[in-house]
């Protein structure tokens, strides 16, 4: 289970991801994305 502090960033790069991606802005949206999967990395550790 993350920490309060990770799961607001988690959460944060979601709301980033899905805006980009309403705004048809793929690349963000892959950027944001792949942030996330960089945090449950970090988790696995």
């Amino acid at each position: 289970m993350p920490s309060e502090r990770v799961q607001r960033r988690i959460d944060t790069l979601l709301d980033q991801a899905e805006e980009a991606a309403e705004a048809r802005d793929w690349a963000s949206a892959g950027d944001a994305a792949d942030a996330v999967l960089g945090q449950r990395e970090i988790l696995k550790s």
